[in-house]
């Protein structure tokens, strides 16, 4: 009798087809309908003239997660160190953060440009002055911006000559009356869980025997800015200026 040929070996499972190939996370997306799970489920539009790290909270607070842990989501592993890199990976990264959130590029371009009034600043400086100027990346508030919803920060409040708020006829207030620190004074708020309206600073580092400060991870202030007293703009009360250009 002749040999019992071997079996016929068993036909791959669909499921390991798609292990094998890289094909298999697009087959895995063509859903009919047109729903596309690349997308966060959660949709954060920015508003206008909102500053870049406003938006960029108010997105982090809806998913609970820090700003940092949604830049990684958003295609970057590094940590901005400044505004300026800040506005570099919304910029390197426009196309991600387009299909991730189903933003307009045009509308992630605005988060980075600059607002008239520093354009105007820096032109005014160089041309009279000489002197090249970058915006400060802290910020002034108005508390009662705040409590609007959704809450937002104007990218208008960081220049030194925006003191007054025209929508309700308020100071800008400077400082966090709490911890003292001028709101996203430093880059630290990338990494603090919170509602927009909250400090964002840190509190002041406590100081040793000898005056030095002591090492170590300062907690953040945690206050609600909605809270700070109103200050009213009428002609027998001058803002304060503030920090020097």
């Amino acid at each position: 009798m002749p040999p019992n040929s071997p079996a016929a070996p068993d036909p791959p499972s669909p499921s390991a087809e798609r292990a094998r190939t890289p094909l298999g996370s697009a087959l895995l997306r063509s859903i009919p309908g047109g729903y596309d799970i690349t997308g966060l489920p959660l949709q954060v539009p920015p508003l206008p003239a909102e500053s870049a790290p406003s938006w960029l909270r108010r997105l982090a607070d809806r998913y609970t997660l820090t700003p940092q842990q949604i830049l990684r989501v958003l295609g970057d592993e590094g940590r901005p160190t400044t505004l300026a890199a800040l506005h570099a990976h919304i910029e390197r990264n426009a196309a991600g953060i387009t299909q991730h959130l189903r933003i307009p590029e045009d509308d992630l371009e605005n988060l980075c440009c600059a607002p008239a009034l520093d354009t105007l600043t820096a032109g005014y400086l160089q041309l009279y002055h000489h002197r090249a100027w970058q915006p400060s990346p802290a910020s002034r508030y108005c508390p009662e911006c705040l409590t609007q919803e959704p809450t937002a920060w104007a990218a208008a409040w960081r220049n030194p000559y925006t003191v007054i708020c025209p929508t309700h006829a308020a100071i800008l207030h400077d400082l966090c009356p709490s911890c003292g620190q001028r709101p996203f004074a430093t880059m630290s708020w990338l990494g603090q869980v919170a509602e927009p309206w909250i400090c964002p600073s840190r509190r002041p580092a406590p100081r040793g025997r000898f005056g030095r400060p002591k090492r170590g991870v300062r907690p953040f202030c945690g206050h609600d800015l909605r809270t700070v007293t109103r200050q009213p703009a009428t002609d027998d009360r001058r803002p304060d200026p503030g920090p020097t250009l």
